[in-house]
């Protein structure tokens, strides 16, 4: 039952790799156009709020394949 649960914890945090990555490819663009201060102050935060979520679902797909024997380390 625990590697099911990761390798579904793995799928389910792919999954929300896709719409975030869209989300900062949007703000990314928006930045683009010539927006006042109080925008730009704003995009920065979203910006960065979406950094920190995609980080954080990336570290808990890394964690997941970990628990379900798939994650490799390479010697470096």
């Amino acid at each position: 039952m625990k590697q099911y649960s990761s390798v579904m914890f793995a799928s389910v945090s792919h999954e929300l790799r896709t719409p975030i990555n869209a989300i900062q490819n949007s703000l990314v663009s928006i930045k683009k156009y010539n927006i006042d201060a109080s925008m730009t102050k704003y995009l920065d935060i979203c910006t960065s709020s979406s950094s920190f979520l995609l980080s954080l679902v990336n570290d808990t797909l890394d964690f997941a394949q970990m628990k379900a024997g798939k994650f490799k380390l390479m010697r470096e």
